[in-house]
């Protein structure tokens, strides 16, 4: 069964990556340590929340990112002879990257995405 909608849909699954200072930028100062942390040590970043090691983001920087949409040929077994996905695909990424939010509305027909 189809049903004419008067309106377009909005895709509201992409991933909005947050800048490192993304949970402490506006909080009071009285709870920054109570709020998520993010430390650098040399090279790696590492999320702290309430004075512990939180290893749920391994990587908070999100630089470099997984390319939108593969890890659906990933999970079907899909992946291109010749195509390594833990390098090549992958893209550069880091805060306040939307990963392809427009293009994916205007190749699906949606209003809008976020």
């Amino acid at each position: 069964m189809t049903t004419a909608l008067d309106y377009q849909a909005i895709d509201v699954d992409n991933h909005y990556c947050e800048p490192l200072d993304a949970f402490t930028r506006h909080l009071d100062r009285k709870f920054r340590r109570r709020g998520v942390q993010i430390v650098r040590d040399g090279k790696r970043h590492t999320a702290i929340i309430g004075d512990r090691v939180n290893r749920f983001i391994p990587n908070p920087t999100f630089d470099p990112i997984i390319v939108p949409g593969s890890l659906d040929l990933m999970f079907r077994g899909q992946v291109p002879e010749g195509v390594d996905p833990a390098t090549d695909l992958v893209q550069p990424g880091g805060g306040g990257v939307i990963s392809s939010s427009t293009a994916k509305a205007e190749a699906t027909g949606c209003g809008a995405a976020w």
